[in-house]
């Protein structure tokens, strides 16, 4: 949407949630894998649940960090009409095309939404 080669988007995205997800990450880590150290009967039933989720979990960040933005440049395409690459990746090109939000189902549920929340606002308790 806004004027990046696939692939300098799938790097740009990638960059910009990137902290986010790895703190996200780590703390589920944090919280998982204490579990899988428990002792007792409750221990033998739950530490194969912590080392699972954990590595589920790491799984899915080494997922988020390297296969999606592949997937995401090979398949998505350039929405700047062409896929000749002249936008730079530092500064977008100006999409000649609505952006999606504003059309389809999106817009009809963002539509209702503030409509809602405007009524709601206005009439607050």
């Amino acid at each position: 949407e806004k004027g990046f080669r696939p692939f300098d988007a799938a790097v740009h995205a990638t960059r910009e949630i990137g902290l986010a997800v790895m703190s996200i990450t780590l703390s589920l880590v944090a919280v998982f894998m204490p579990i899988a150290f428990m002792t007792g009967i409750v221990g033998r039933y739950m530490s194969s649940f912590g080392v699972t989720m954990s590595f589920a979990i790491l799984v899915s960040l080494l997922v988020s960090f390297t296969l999606t933005p592949m997937l995401s440049a090979r398949f998505l395409r350039a929405s700047n009409g062409g896929s000749d690459g002249a936008a730079a990746p530092d500064k977008p090109a100006p999409a000649r095309q609505p952006a999606s939000k504003a059309r389809g189902l999106y817009h009809l549920i963002e539509t209702g939404y503030m409509w809602l929340l405007e009524r709601a606002l206005r009439w607050r308790w």
